[in-house]
Formats: structure tokens, sequence, C-alpha cells
């Protein structure tokens, strides 16, 4: 399949109704090379347990063969996401 095709899959995969990410990122970038798409993002949210909010830049390496998603692996900030899920002590 070509570049533009496994991006297309990527951001149709993304806008479905089940892809939770879609509701707290921002605008993404799409890296693509033979089956591999990087979606590169941001996102924010908060913690409702400690009302503290994180920010995050993620990164998702998604591979595409014969047309269907085969493996995603997610990079994120997961120091901003503990220190606002702290409790004050």
């Amino acid at each position: 399949m070509s570049i533009e095709k496994n991006v297309q899959i990527v951001k149709d995969f993304l806008q479905q109704p089940a892809a939770a990410i879609r509701k707290v990122c921002w605008p993404r970038e799409y890296v693509a090379q033979e089956d591999r798409v990087l979606v590169v993002g941001f996102a924010r949210g908060r913690i409702k347990a400690t009302s503290r909010t994180w920010e995050d830049h993620w990164v998702f390496a998604i591979t595409v063969r014969n047309g269907k998603l085969t493996n995603i692996r997610e990079y994120i900030d997961t120091q901003a996401l503990a220190r606002a899920s702290e409790m004050a002590a």
C-alpha cells in the first residue's frame, strides 16, 4: 500500500468513536515511511481525584499491513500523569 493510504487508514482509525484519544488530543502531525505511521500530538486533561491538570506530548507508532493496523505503540509522559495523580500528604 502507499504511504498516503497508510496515513489515511490511521486517520480513519483515530476518528472512530471508540478511539478515546480523540477526546483529549490537540492537532496531530503524521510522519510516515513504508508501513509505519507516527502520530505526534499533545494532550491536556485533569485528574478528577486530585483536580490537577496534566499536559503530555505523545507519539503513537502504528504499523499498517494489508490495510489493517497490526501494531500500536504508545509513548507518553508517564511522569506528568503521575505528578498530576499524586494525592496531598
